[in-house]
């Protein structure tokens, strides 16, 4: 998927039990399960471990080009407390993994801004109970499944185990989550036909994976036939702190009023209000990067979800479609050319900021922005615009862009930025950056 597009399965790998061992603590521990019968004996009361090991057998698991790098399912049911989570990637990877501790706001659901109702042509959806500011909360859940991409996209029939062993090491009202998600139709198996549609790339250690969290999720519309339900599925259970994991769907729409971004650190999804949103209106993210034209957008959905959009951007008449394609494609030239300028900021060279009406071209790049209704996207375009208006020596309007620009930049990738520090000095004192007044001196050097 794109920018902000995640798919995640997690392959880990069956590591010997040296290997193994290595990477325990004193408060971790990870528990050895082979395929087969033994598989199905309950895992010791005391391995409080984040990951227990469930290796499969050598000859359908494991990748033996390398045998430390092979794929195996790891799992813990008392991850986030009780959700659970089942991944597959290398052992390797798996010992990164185990330092995630989710804040305790993670997947409590106990009294969320927004209802679950019926929402004509999606089938089911959130829709906000309260006002919502930009900024504000409206939940942080975790992945009940990581799979490691390079392992996914290759798969062929011996990695067909791996995903049923990992959604069966779930706890039974997490398998409820990810049995009630919709399937891709015509897929041939009902786990890897859910993940396929419903995942989301994600990036871990510099790992790239496919992440299922079942909140952002396809829903099956109203006149489709549910999907299919997998024999004697597990009845919902609570958690050991009282909580209960409930079914819910925030829908996609290429003009989204919330932005999520995946902390890797916690393996937590923060979802938050990107514009105010009435009490009433359905709630809604984006699944692809939505800075694209229509065709575009809509080839991706239907080939990454396998949905046709129905959302305003995509359902307006043909002329006003194109005029809205005209503006994402000035979007995509302005942001070019003052990236261009900006990387001057690099080194000596004044000259992209002298080729051209910088500031203004920024403002018109943030208003294309604000008309295509791309508040989630925006952050790249103020910080733009406060770079341009330092280099040309506006001061007030650095600060003034410095500050919207780190707002929507921490909604769009969260708090740990790289790029934050810089704009809250640039907020703070515009003139003591190295972009201050660059435009001026390259346009006196220019003229000399």
């Amino acid at each position: 998927m794109s920018v902000r597009a995640m798919k995640v399965m997690l392959l880990l790998s069956s590591a010997a039990a040296a290997s193994a061992a290595s990477v325990c603590h004193a408060h971790v521990q990870l528990v050895k399960e082979p395929l087969g019968p033994a598989a199905q004996t309950r895992l010791h009361p005391l391995a409080l471990a984040p990951f227990a090991f469930a290796p499969l057998d050598d000859g359908i698991g494991t990748n033996k080009a390398n045998d430390s790098d092979g794929f195996s399912v790891y799992h813990s049911r008392d991850f986030a407390r009780g959700r659970g989570i089942s991944v597959v990637a290398t052992a390797s990877r798996a010992q990164g993994l185990e330092r995630a501790r989710p804040p305790d706001d993670a997947n409590d659901f106990s009294s969320p801004p927004y209802e679950e109702r019926a929402i004509p042509g999606k089938g089911r959806g959130l829709v906000a109970t309260r006002m919502l500011h930009r900024g504000d909360r409206i939940f942080a859940d975790t992945p009940v499944l990581l799979v490691d991409a390079e392992a996914y996209r290759s798969r062929d029939a011996r990695w067909v185990a791996l995903p049923h062993l990992a959604v069966d090491r779930l706890p039974g009202s997490t398998q409820d989550l990810f049995w009630d998600m919709h399937a891709r139709p015509g897929g041939e198996d009902a786990v890897t036909g859910r993940i396929d549609p419903n995942s989301f790339e994600v990036e871990i250690d510099d790992g790239l994976y496919y992440a299922v969290f079942p909140e952002i999720a396809v829903s099956v519309p109203d006149s489709s036939s549910p999907p299919p339900s997998p024999p004697s599925p597990p009845s919902p259970a609570s958690t050991s702190d009282g909580r209960v994991w409930i079914r819910q769907r925030i829908n996609h729409d290429c003009r989204p009023n919330a932005i999520y971004y995946f902390d890797a650190e916690t393996l937590t999804q923060r979802v938050h209000a990107v514009t105010d949103i009435a009490p009433g209106t359905e709630l809604s993210v984006t699944y692809i990067a939505p800075v694209e034209r229509g065709a575009e957008r809509a080839a991706q959905l239907l080939r990454s979800w396998g949905f046709n959009c129905s959302c305003s951007a995509c359902r307006q008449p043909s002329e006003l479609a194109h005029m809205s394609d005209k503006r994402i494609a000035a979007i995509d030239g302005l942001v070019e050319r003052l990236r261009a300028a900006a990387a001057d900021d690099d080194d000596d060279d004044d000259e992209g900021w002298a080729s051209a009406a910088a500031p203004q071209m920024a403002e018109a790049l943030v208003s294309l922005y604000r008309q295509e209704r791309l508040h989630g996207d925006m952050h790249e375009g103020l910080q733009l615009a406060a770079l341009a208006h330092c280099a040309a020596g506006n001061y007030w309007d650095t600060v003034k862009y410095a500050h919207l620009a780190g707002e929507r930049g921490a909604l769009f990738d969260g708090p740990s930025r790289d790029d934050l520090a810089r704009l809250a000095r640039l907020a703070e004192r515009p003139d003591g950056e190295d972009c201050w007044m660059r435009r001026r001196r390259a346009r006196t050097r220019t003229s000399a």
